[in-house]
């Protein structure tokens, strides 16, 4: 006589078969559940301490924007000031240029060594001081 176990689908020769193979699989589902609830209590451990890393990474971002913000403001005025002395000196170059191009004709520079090295320098400067309050 065969013996049939509904939780295995299965058929078996023997009542002690049939019933040491559903304790087995019994024991390797309860087995699989505390993998899964181990498992589990891993990834939430992990994800906290992503969500934790994510809102010290936000509150860094709101100081580093305070303290960025702070030094701007306290400098600005100082900035102001630079700038517009800079904008007045570069308007007399431009009228020594002006006056000697109108008297000689065109004004013109070579630049070498360490002259066309600082020239290159100003202009990237300028171009970096440009971008920075996009980083």
């Amino acid at each position: 006589m065969k013996f049939y176990s509904e939780k295995l689908d299965k058929m078996f020769n023997t009542t002690d078969e049939l019933e040491a193979a559903e304790t087995q699989a019994d024991r390797e589902a309860e087995e699989a559940k505390v993998a899964e609830k181990a498992l589990s209590k891993e990834k939430k451990g992990y994800a906290d301490a992503v969500k934790k890393a994510e809102e010290e990474v936000a509150k860094a971002q709101e100081e580093f924007n305070k303290v960025r913000k702070e030094a701007y403001e306290e400098c600005r005025d100082k900035i102001r000031e630079a700038s517009k002395k800079l904008s007045e000196k570069q308007e007399a170059r431009y009228e020594a240029l002006k006056a000697f191009n109108e008297k000689y004709g065109p004004y013109t520079k070579t630049y070498t060594g360490e002259n066309a090295y600082n020239e290159f320098k100003k202009a990237v400067d300028s171009f970096n001081d440009f971008f920075r309050y996009f980083w």
